[in-house]
């Protein structure tokens, strides 16, 4: 909106009525809106890279800046960035912990988007090899197969799959099993020699 006063005095003089406005205002009560890059679930990356993007569909005024917040461990939330113009950041992650992030805008008139209750984006950072190993075996058997049973853990996202491995008279391993989820096996061994299995 513009505004223009034209005033009249007592001897009816007007003042000049000009065609440039006196004010002018602009009404923007629209809440912009932003959102953040999508992010992996899990990395064994030490920094993540974060992204995001906000628009104002009032007409008026454009998002004028962004403030992203960050959670640790499902813990309460806190800036990591106020107020800033930027769209983008680096964030260093600890190995075996989870974070969350939401971003909120701010537009030029002052309208701020709403807080979040929970993470938009989460990630998990797991730096830590997992741990594997084979049930022990007798040292002699008279078994024509041998019965394999393994397992493994992981503190921070489980194991997935497991690489078993298998040496016949102390030469060098070889595959046996590849990218099995499965956590025992029969092998078929022959009479007269001697196997070490490994995961």
């Amino acid at each position: 909106y513009t505004f223009r006063v034209i005033a009249f005095d007592v001897a009816g003089n007007v003042s000049p009525n000009e065609v440039t406005a006196d004010v002018t205002t602009t009404i923007d009560q629209t809440v912009p809106a932003s959102s953040l890059f999508s992010v992996p679930a899990l990395t064994t990356d030490e920094t993540l890279s974060l992204f995001w993007t906000g628009s104002d569909a009032g007409g008026g005024f454009e998002v004028a800046s962004y403030t992203v917040f960050v959670s640790e461990n499902g813990g309460a939330f806190s800036p990591l960035l106020a107020d800033t113009t930027l769209t983008s950041t680096s964030f260093d992650l600890e190995d075996g912990k989870s974070y969350g992030f939401y971003v909120v805008a701010k537009d030029g008139a002052g309208n701020v988007e709403a807080k979040q209750a929970v993470a938009e984006r989460t990630i998990r950072s797991d730096r830590t090899a997992p741990n594997s190993a084979i049930e022990p075996l007798p040292l002699v058997s008279n078994a024509e197969h041998v019965q394999l049973t393994w397992g493994g853990s992981d503190a921070t996202s489980g194991v997935s799959i497991y690489d078993v491995f298998v040496s016949e008279n102390g030469g060098a391993p070889s595959l046996f099993w590849a990218g099995t989820a499965a956590t025992s096996a029969t092998f078929p061994g022959e009479d007269g020699k001697s196997y070490s299995f490994f995961t």
